[in-house]
Parts: structure tokens; sequence; C-alpha cells
């Protein structure tokens, strides 16, 4: 017995000496692709202002009575109703105050996107067109939220109604142009183009505006993740 216990400490220790070589070994490879891969500073923080009920349909509801958005989030696991999504705390801090005014139990939650790493030597090479994509969707971006507090504050349909025409035709170009850069972008684009095609064939409501700006802010830190270590 006492020599079939003394070969079984002989092959743990050698396992154990196995795994311990191939953890470095794996350890260096790694800090071998941090070290060649180039970083791109395409990170962007958004700040969602949602719902504080305990039931995400209960808020989803109450957020749309609001005005807001309604849109479902999920984030580190959670479950949210959106009312709007901002480009800043402090913006999103004063929404939260303004909402709390009314009555309705509110905070802000943040999703981060990624840093993008480009590891391999094509990424490396389509660098600048890798960066143009995420920089050329932001600004889509920056742009849907603009119109959407011109239309808050008085704007015609008309004159709203050209400006996301022009809109959808930049997410089509976009989707086209940058297809083969980014995984997913492309699907991405179609679809805020056909729910922008949606909305200006009939009313346009800023409810809706904040609901497509929530979804690509999700979408933008989605696409991030193609390039995560």
């Amino acid at each position: 017995m006492s020599a079939f216990l003394l070969k079984g400490k002989r092959i743990a220790r050698f396992a154990a000496g196995i795994l311990s070589v191939v953890i470095t070994a794996f350890a260096f490879l790694y800090a071998g692709i941090l070290n060649r891969a180039q970083i791109v500073d395409t990170g962007k923080n958004f700040y969602f202002l949602v719902s504080d009920f305990e039931h995400v349909e209960v808020g989803a509801q109450v957020a749309q009575l609001q005005g807001g958005a309604g849109y479902a989030l999920t984030c580190a696991g959670d479950e949210y109703a959106a009312y709007a999504v901002y480009f800043s705390e402090s913006e999103s801090e004063a929404a939260r105050v303004s909402v709390a005014q009314t009555g309705e139990r509110a905070k802000t939650v943040a999703l981060h996107s990624n840093p993008i790493y480009l590891k391999s030597t094509k990424q490396k090479q389509n660098a600048a067109l890798i960066t143009g994509a995420f920089e050329s969707l932001y600004g889509c971006m920056q742009v849907l939220n603009n119109e959407t507090k011109r239309l808050e504050r008085g704007a015609t349909q008309e004159s709203s109604k050209r400006i996301l025409q022009t809109l959808s035709r930049q997410f089509s170009f976009l989707g086209k142009e940058y297809a083969e850069r980014v995984t997913g972008y492309e699907s991405v684009c179609k679809n805020a183009e056909e729910l922008l095609l949606e909305m200006i064939s009939d009313v346009v409501y800023s409810k809706d505006l904040r609901y497509l700006l929530c979804k690509l802010s999700v979408d933008y830190t989605d696409l991030s993740k193609n390039f995560s270590l």
C-alpha cells in the first residue's frame, strides 16, 4: 500500500510540474501578444438613465409614458429599462434629477466600450480603416443625439425627416464600406438604416430616436469586443 501511495505522489508531482510549465509558457505567450498588439483608443462611455423599478416590464412602461425609450438594457448581468443614453455623466445626472422631480425612480448605469487591440498583421495594416469604422459610427450617433434634442425643441417633422433620411443613407454607406473590417458592423448599420426608414414613414417621435441611440450604444460596445484581448 505504501509503495502504491509513493508512486501516486510521484505521478502527482510530475503532473503538477507539467502543468506549471504549460501555465508559464502560456503566460509568456500572452505577454508577447500584449507587447506586439497595437492599441487604438476608441473607447467610449455611455451613461444610461434607467428606471429603478424592480420589474423591467413595469419600468419600460413607465419610461415610455415619460417619453423615454423603454429600451431593455442588460449590464453586468442585471436588466434595466432605459429612458435614454447620454455621452456625458453630467448630462445623465441632470436627466436623472429631472425624472426624479416627476416622482419616478431612476438611476444611471454606465456602459464602457473596450479599447481596440490590433493583434494580427492584417489588422495593423487596416488600423486606419478600423478606427474610421468606429469613429464614423460614433459620429452618426452624435447626429442622432442632436436630432433628438432638436425635435424636442420644436423642429418640424419635415426638417427632421430630411436629416434622418440623410442619416439612413450614411448608415447604408458605412455598412458596405466597413463590412469586411469589423465583424457585425454591416448588420448594425443595416438595422439602424431600416429603423430610421420606418420612423420617417410616419410621425417621428423623440422616444423612438432615443431607443435607436440606446441600441447603437450597446452595439458600439459589442463591436469593440471583436478586438479585445
